[in-house]
């Protein structure tokens, strides 16, 4: 068994205190420049985003990586079987 005698402080209590200074330090910083940094991320993306022609997304919105692909499908056809339509026509509308 390990004896601690007062001249020689436990290592735990060193880290803890050092962690704890950091991680209030680090709130601290955060609490203060959340606001800058996230309204100069803001205004990046809005400009950036923007379809102008110096902007990184012009490119990509005139000539899509991309082959687009629009399908129609006859899935109402499934659930809503219009052929059969002199089965509903007694039905008052």
């Amino acid at each position: 068994m390990k004896i601690i005698s007062r001249n020689n402080p436990p290592t735990c209590g060193i880290v803890c205190l050092v962690l704890g200074c950091f991680f209030l330090l680090k709130a601290l910083m955060v609490a203060f420049f959340r606001t800058p940094i996230h309204d100069f991320v803001d205004f990046m993306i809005r400009q950036q985003v923007a379809l102008a022609s110096d902007s990184m997304m012009t490119e990509l919105w005139t000539n899509p990586p991309v082959t687009p692909l629009l399908k129609v499908s006859n899935h109402i056809n499934k659930y809503y079987n219009f052929m059969e339509l002199d089965v509903f026509s007694g039905l008052p509308l």
